[in-house]
C-alpha cells in the first residue's frame, strides 16, 4: 500500500510542478512578482525557456520515488506536495 501511496505522491508532485509554472504565468499576467530569487535569475537568464529550470526538480521527484526507502520517500514527497500546493494556491490568489 505504501508503494502505491508514494507513486501517487510523486505523480501529484510532478503535476504540481506543471501547475506551478502555469500559475506563475497567471500571477505575472495579473501584475504579480516572482518571489523566488532563483527562479527570477532563471527568468532573466533563460528568458521564455525559464520553465526548463523545473526539469531538475522533476528529476529529483523521480529519484526519490524510485530510490529512496518508501517511508522516507513518503515524507519527502508529502512535504513537496504541501509546499507546491501552497505556492500554486498563492499564485492563483493574485
Amino acid at each position: 500500500m505504501l508503494k502505491i501511496g508514494v507513486a501517487l505522491l510523486a505523480l501529484a508532485a510532478i503535476i504540481l510542478e506543471l501547475l506551478d509554472v502555469l500559475s506563475t504565468y497567471h500571477m505575472l499576467a495579473r501584475g504579480g512578482r516572482e518571489q523566488n530569487p532563483i527562479v527570477v535569475w532563471f527568468m532573466h537568464t533563460l528568458g521564455d525557456a525559464w520553465p526548463l529550470c523545473k526539469l531538475p526538480e522533476v528529476g529529483l521527484i523521480i529519484i526519490v520515488w524510485a530510490l529512496v526507502p518508501r517511508p522516507i520517500a513518503a515524507v519527502c514527497l508529502s512535504l513537496m506536495v504541501a509546499g507546491y500546493g501552497y505556492v500554486v494556491w498563492h499564485n492563483y490568489q493574485i
